[in-house]
């Protein structure tokens, strides 16, 4: 009364959709497409991305959507924490071309930077206690951010980013990398900046939205920084 089970046996041996090797060319376009994401795993109030874009593709030309990028990663919530009193965000953000792909130095790069906060002088930044009378700490730290939460935090890439980077940095190479950044005159970048006081930088006021300006590294409170930018 049961029913009979039937098997069918091949002379071939079953492989599975899993062991079969993909097509060289399909292989080398899934790699070309993947985008490289690495943090060093730091806390800073400084952060460097390196961001490489496809050889066949003008970094200058997509500096912009590049930029935008980053910032839609900075607006997430995770960062507002870091807001101060008056609700005013702490980022202060630069960017430049620092590989333009006609050289054999590697793919085309751009670098964007990120300053959290300024420094206000030893006087307004001091920190009192609740009543206001006494002073607790002289030289409270900025705030930070970690560089793995940044990465995690940047939305799907554009179609022409292969890689990126987050690097959580001292302040003395930030100042370095940012006066070398900004100026009409750089030594490492393939693009000149606009200059102290005057390239474009991004800040984010307390509605949310974002509003270029010109740079404001005379507040970060560098130690030897007007000699870097020459106005010393």
């Amino acid at each position: 009364m049961g029913g009979r089970c039937c098997f069918l046996h091949s002379p071939f041996p079953i492989v599975m959709a899993e062991q079969l090797p993909l097509p060289q060319e399909i292989a080398e376009m899934i790699d070309e497409l993947a985008c490289t994401k690495r943090s060093n795993g730091g806390q800073s109030n400084n952060l460097l991305l390196f961001v490489s874009t496809r050889g066949d593709v003008d970094p200058e030309s997509v500096e912009g959507g590049v930029v935008q990028w980053v910032l839609r990663g900075l607006s997430d919530p995770r960062f507002d924490h870091l807001k101060d009193d008056i609700d005013q965000y702490q980022w202060h953000v630069v960017s430049n071309v620092k590989d333009d792909g006609n050289s054999n130095n590697g793919p085309p790069c751009i670098v964007v930077a990120v300053r959290i906060g300024i420094d206000s002088g030893k006087w307004l930044r001091c920190e009192h206690d609740d009543t206001g009378l006494i002073i607790i700490d002289e030289a409270p730290p900025l705030p930070s951010a970690k560089a793995d939460d940044l990465l995690e935090a940047l939305p799907p890439e554009p179609e022409c980013v292969t890689g990126v980077g987050v690097s959580a940095v001292s302040d003395k190479l930030m100042m370095a990398a940012w006066a070398d950044l900004i100026s009409t005159e750089s030594n490492t970048f393939d693009k000149n900046g606009k200059g102290y006081m005057v390239h474009p930088m991004w800040m984010r006021f307390p509605d949310g939205g974002w509003n270029d300006i010109r740079e404001t590294s005379c507040n970060f409170g560098w130690d030897g920084y007007a000699t870097l930018v020459g106005t010393e």
